[in-house]
């Protein structure tokens, strides 16, 4: 019977394992096609919405362009002044705005020193714009050549087509990177922004290519084309922009190998597990009972050669030899029908390990999408904690609803809620003392016993209103942790009418996610708390350079909470309220540079040392300048001199184009300034200096301040003398 042993080890071979690798080599080459199949539509997606933005940013800019056009079509006069207003409403985007009119003569916003013997005529721009009427180019705004610049230029014309001369502007490449940030591109993927004449406009990587097409014959629709052996994708933007996605062929193959592989280990240990163990059930279950029913076929063939019959046949009578036969039948049919059976069981339970293998795969990629938020500093507590509660109730499969709450003060805060009313409970006065029923472990709770402690330690009002806001639940699992900055509580809820409860690996799941949460908490509080450090310290420079005028060390405190005030009446969100009283005590941060000397002088000041002193404000950007943490306050130090009929320092800007930030503080810094005792001057009362800022004295003038914050300024007086008291009068400098 080793023969027949072969025999179906053979077949097993031939039948079963070759067309499972056949099978494996199928799924993986097309798995391979599927995922450039995908990853084609996802190109094409993400290119054409890509191609949308642009055409919306571009045609913002030429609107502006054409705007300025046919300003200066009908005749301007005036047209500094127009590139100046145009520049201040657009001046997040744009570098600088100018024209250079038909004799060579150039205007430009803001104002920028020029080389001598600078012609205009040569630069490439004027001289595309020249010839087509319209361009597209690019330079560099400084001479290290990091900080690249869009030139989008215009030649105009008038009625006659007389040439009136060139306007341009420079749009910084922030406004395309902040596009492309939005479009979830990979390290390897190369994505260029490219015009007519083969300029690379913007790469989102440091790598450039050259290409070998002539842009201006390519069709407008999208295609994939091929050049210098790289596969890529384009797009045409209105006949002036491209925008090619080049695909990185080494990654793609990689990929494919990889998978490929993959697929081929998987099978193949499918293929030699399954082999082994059919091979192991056939011997005992096929071949061993075949030896079986041959030795019995052998055994009855000599008992009727003894007998002489004359051949095989089934005997009328009962022979045993004939009920081995048949029981041998029955015993291979009952055989091969269990072997059936085991492989269908066999199977099921694959799909079944299939299935919850794609279950922790969902899960894996969702639990590393919130370890990777981690990471995002503009991440706020609320985002961050409706995000995880969302995925933690998809994830544990008992829960339906849930809450995260943390300890604020003397009261917890709701951050998230599924299923039950957040504003409602934010409104309970649930204070500190909720938590000591509780360990700081993974609780589980039922809903009677949750709403039995809950009615001891609340008051009959407060105790209904917790009621309403909670939806009834089965029981909940729950937390509630001490951290360094706070308490946190995360809980989720089986409905009522379940009859389930949670599993062990719900419990670890819910215990991965308080893990993250604390992480997140305790690096969120810690960020905060060097940002109060580095503006504390920013502060105290700012008491320092006050400190030969305001020995009180109060001025820039009342400063920042008047500020403050005239804000909030202005109608400012919360958000820029607490600018404002942040940063408008760091007005006079740089009279730190000012020399000492100048600071302590009790005379008046010479026309030399005063000019030195007016420096203060741009001395200001040595220390907040580059710091997008400080450009607000940047704005208030540089511009709060500025008076709105121009007669103020720095620059001589007009009303505006001075910052709201700088006019608020302006108002305040006055006030202050002459309600207070100085060395030099004696404290006005404030009826006094409201004279003065509203009638105006010889160094004081109506005119200077913005008219809306005066007005604002004007109608809330009493409050802002009652404020201004109560700073003035407290005991120490922090106010």
């Amino acid at each position: 019977m080793k023969t027949l042993e072969r025999s179906f080890i053979k077949l097993v071979t031939i039948y079963y394992l070759i067309p499972f690798l056949l099978i494996a080599l199928y799924l993986s080459i097309n798995t391979y096609n599927k995922d450039i199949s995908f990853k084609t539509t996802v190109i094409e997606t993400k290119i054409n919405n890509l191609k949308g933005v642009i055409e919306l940013v571009l045609e913002s800019k030429m609107t502006i362009i054409d705007n300025l056009a046919e300003n200066i079509k009908e005749g301007a006069s005036d047209i500094k002044t127009i590139l100046n207003g145009t520049y201040i409403i657009n001046s997040p985007d744009l570098r600088l705005i100018y024209f250079v009119d038909n004799k060579g003569n150039l205007t430009v916003a803001p104002q920028i020193k020029i080389p001598e013997n600078f012609d205009f005529k040569k630069t490439k721009w004027y001289q595309t714009a020249l010839k087509e009427g319209f361009s597209l180019t690019t330079s560099f705004e400084d001479p290290e050549k990091t900080k690249m610049v869009v030139t989008l230029s215009k030649a105009i014309y008038d009625d006659n087509n007389n040439f009136l001369g060139i306007i341009s502007l420079d749009m910084t490449s922030e406004k395309m990177k902040k596009i492309l940030q939005k479009f979830d591109l990979y390290k390897d993927e190369n994505l260029y922004i490219i015009n007519t004449t083969g300029d690379v406009i913007f790469n989102n990587v440091d790598k450039k290519l050259k290409f070998d097409i002539d842009f201006k014959t390519l069709p407008d629709d999208t295609k994939i084309i091929n050049s210098n052996g790289k596969k890529m994708y384009y797009t045409n933007i209105k006949n002036r922009l491209f925008v090619i996605y080049v695909f990185d062929n080494v990654a793609i193959i990689k990929n494919a190998l990889i998978k490929s592989v993959a697929y081929f280990i998987v099978f193949l240990s499918f293929v030699l597990i399954g082999s082994y163990f059919i091979q192991k059930h056939l011997k005992k279950n096929i071949v061993i009972p075949l030896e079986s029913l041959s030795n019995t076929m052998q055994g009855f063939v000599k008992d009727i050669n003894k007998k002489k019959f004359g051949g095989f046949r089934l005997p009328k009578t009962d022979i045993q030899e004939i009920n081995d036969i048949i029981v041998s039948f029955r015993t291979l049919s009952s055989t091969i029908i269990a072997t059936t059976t085991n492989m269908n069981l066999l199977n099921d339970q694959l799909k079944r390990i299939y299935k919850v293998t794609q279950d922790v795969n969902r899960f894996f990629f969702k639990f590393i999408d919130i370890i990777i938020s981690l990471d995002k500093k503009d991440l706020t507590i609320e985002e961050f904690f409706e995000s995880t509660l969302e995925i933690l109730i998809s994830q544990i499969k008992e829960a339906k609803y849930g809450s995260i709450s943390i300890l604020q003060g003397n009261k917890w805060k709701y951050i998230a809620a599924v299923g039950h009313d957040i504003e409602k409970l934010n409104e309970l006065n649930l204070e500190n003392s909720i938590d000591l029923h509780f360990e700081e472990k993974v609780n589980i709770i039922r809903y009677n016993e949750m709403f039995e402690y809950n009615k001891k330690i609340l008051n009959e009002e407060e105790f209904k209103k917790l009621k309403e806001a909670t939806k009834p639940f089965k029981e909940a699992m729950t937390y509630i942790g001490n951290l360094e900055c706070c308490k946190l509580m995360i809980s989720v809820e089986i409905p009522e009418e379940e009859k389930i409860r949670f599993s062990a690996e719900s419990r670890e799941i819910f215990t991965a996610f308080i893990v993250l949460s604390k992480i997140f908490i305790e690096q969120k509080f810690e960020i905060e708390k060097i940002e109060k450090i580095y503006f504390k310290f920013a502060q105290k420079l700012a008491s320092i350079a006050e400190g030969h005028d305001d020995v009180t060390g109060k001025h820039i405190f009342r400063v920042g909470k008047i500020s403050a005030f005239i804000a909030k009446k202005m109608g400012f969100d919360d958000k820029t309220v607490e600018l404002f009283e942040k940063y408008a005590p760091l007005h006079d941060i740089g009279k730190i540079y000012v020399p000492h000397e100048i600071l302590n002088k009790e005379g008046k000041l010479t026309d030399e040392e005063f000019e030195e002193m007016k420096k203060h404000t741009i001395y200001a950007k040595k220390l907040l300048d580059d710091d997008k943490q400080f450009k607000f306050a940047l704005n208030i130090a540089l511009y709060h001199h500025e008076n709105c009929d121009g007669s103020g320092y720095p620059y001589g800007l007009k009303c505006e184009e001075i910052p709201i930030e700088a006019a608020i503080v302006k108002v305040v810094d006055v006030y202050d300034a002459l309600r207070a005792k100085r060395p030099y001057k004696r404290a006005f009362s404030h009826k006094e200096v409201m004279k003065i800022i509203t009638q105006g004295d010889n160094r004081t003038n109506p005119t200077d301040f913005h008219k809306e914050v005066l007005k604002v300024f004007i109608e809330n007086e009493k409050e802002i003398e009652k404020l201004w008291d109560e700073i003035n009068n407290s005991g120490g400098e922090e106010v």
